[in-house]
């Protein structure tokens, strides 16, 4: 799958992904190795790159289930924009 990354100076075809100890998500064609991978975005939290890893996966089915029942179906872009750190936090309004 494609993905763009946190900055958008990245656009990496990766066959694994995984989160790093300073809460990095890491992209790579061929292997699961902290070494060679590709950093496509941080995050402010464990919890946080989780909750990208869960967006990943469902644009993963979401890509599939479209390329299979290709009929009536909206358009599901090949490839993920990572989105910016802090996505998650509730925004608090008074």
């Amino acid at each position: 799958m494609w993905v763009r990354s946190q900055d958008k100076k990245y656009l990496v075809n990766v066959n694994f992904t995984w989160i790093n100890n300073i809460f990095t998500v890491i992209g790579d064609f061929n292997n699961l190795d902290d070494t060679t991978g590709t950093p496509l975005g941080k995050y402010n939290s464990e919890e946080e790159a989780v909750k990208v890893m869960d967006m990943i996966q469902d644009h993963i089915g979401n890509l599939a289930y479209t390329q299979f029942y290709s009929e009536n179906m909206d358009f599901v872009s090949p490839c993920f924009q990572m989105p910016p750190a802090g996505f998650s936090e509730k925004k608090v309004t008074e």
